[in-house]
C-alpha cells in the first residue's frame, strides 16, 4: 500500500541518483552490514515500525516476519518507484506495510504509533545543522507511542581521512544498469568550520568498448556529527540515550570505532 503527498522539500537530489542508488551504495563497505543491523532489530523488536528515508527497500525487504506494521516514508518519488518495481518483480513483505510518499516532518502520526522509528544508513546527516537534527527527532518524538525506542547511526568522522580526501575524486562502484555500464565516483568538498559536506555523485555510463558515451554528476549537501553530540540532540528533543555501540557487530564505541549506532527512548 503507498500514500502519496507532493512533498513541500525538493526531491532533486534522491529523485537524479534513484537510478543508480543500489550500485552505489554497494561501494560502500558498510551497507550491507548497516541494513542487516536494523532488519535484525526489526525483526526481533516487532510491533509497529517506522523508517526514515525508505529509499530502495534495503532494510525494508530483507526483513523477515516480525513488525506488526512497517511504514515507509521517503520524500523521492524515484526513490519509492524503484522500491515499489523491486516488490513486483519479487515478492511483497510477509507483514502489512505503507509506503509514503512524503516529507517525514509533516506527516500525520500513523495509527497504531509506532513503537519503534529507524534512521539508518546515515540519513540523519541529511538534515543540515544541529536544530534541523533536534526538529526531526522532537517530531518523531511527537509520532511515536509512548516508551518508543529510536535506532540511528552515523560513521565517526575522520578529520585526518577528511582532510587527505577533501575535492578528491574517489571511484565507488562500476556495474551493469538497463544494459549499460555504469561507472560512479564519489567527490566530497569539506566545509570544516560548518561541519558540512557536499558530495558531488559522478554517473558515467560506457559504450561496450568502454567508451564513455554520457557523464552526468549530482550534488548534494551532508552534514556529520562529533562523537559527543547525539546524546545532547537526543535529550533535547525528548528522548534518552539508552545504548550505543561502535559497530554493526555491536561492538562497543571507543576511540577506534568507525561507526556510531545509538539507542534512544522516548523519554
Amino acid at each position: 500500500m503507498r500514500t502519496n503527498v507532493t512533498p513541500r522539500l525538493p526531491e532533486a537530489d534522491y529523485d537524479q541518483i534513484a537510478a543508480v542508488y543500489d550500485l552505489w551504495a554497494s561501494g560502500d563497505p558498510v551497507s550491507e552490514l548497516c541494513w542487516d543491523f536494523y532488519r535484525r532489530e526489526v525483526a526481533r523488536r516487532g510491533g509497529v515500525c517506522l523508517e526514515v528515508g525508505v529509499g530502495t527497500g534495503g532494510v525494508l525487504l530483507g526483513t523477515g516476519k516480525g513488525p506488526g506494521h512497517y511504514y515507509g516514508v521517503d520524500i523521492s518519488s524515484n526513490m519509492i518507484s524503484a522500491l515499489e518495481k523491486k516488490i513486483l518483480r519479487h515478492a511483497p513483505p510477509p507483514f502489512p506495510y505503507t509506503i509514503i510518499h512524503d516529507d517525514i516532518m509533516r506527516i500525520e502520526a500513523p495509527i497504531p504509533r509506532p513503537s519503534l522509528v529507524i534512521i539508518p544508513f546515515r540519513t540523519i546527516g541529511h538534515f543540515i545543522g544541529s536544530e534541523a537534527k533536534i526538529a526531526l527527532l522532537a517530531r518523531l518524538r511527537e509520532i511515536c507511542a509512548p516508551g518508543a525506542v529510536c535506532l540511528l547511526d552515523h560513521y565517526k568522522f575522520d578529520l585526518a581521512w577528511a582532510q587527505q580526501h577533501d575535492r578528491v575524486s574517489r571511484w565507488m562502484a562500476k556495474g551493469r544498469i538497463a544494459d549499460e555500464t555504469v561507472v560512479l565516483t564519489d567527490t566530497y568538498r569539506y566545509d570544516f568550520p560548518r561541519q558540512e559536506m557536499n558530495c558531488l555523485l559522478g554517473i558515467e555510463r560506457l559504450a561496450e568498448d568502454g567508451t564513455v558515451t554520457s557523464k552526468r554528476c549530482v550534488s548534494f549537501s551532508f552534514s556529520w556529527l562529533r562523537d559527543d553530540e547525539l546524546s545532547a540532540l537526543a535529550l533535547a528533543a525528548g528522548w534518552n540515550v539508552q545504548r550505543r555501540w561502535g559497530g554493526f557487530d555491536y561492538a562497543e564505541l571507543c576511540d577506534e570505532s568507525s561507526e556510531q549506532i545509538w539507542e534512544f527512548r522516548a523519554a
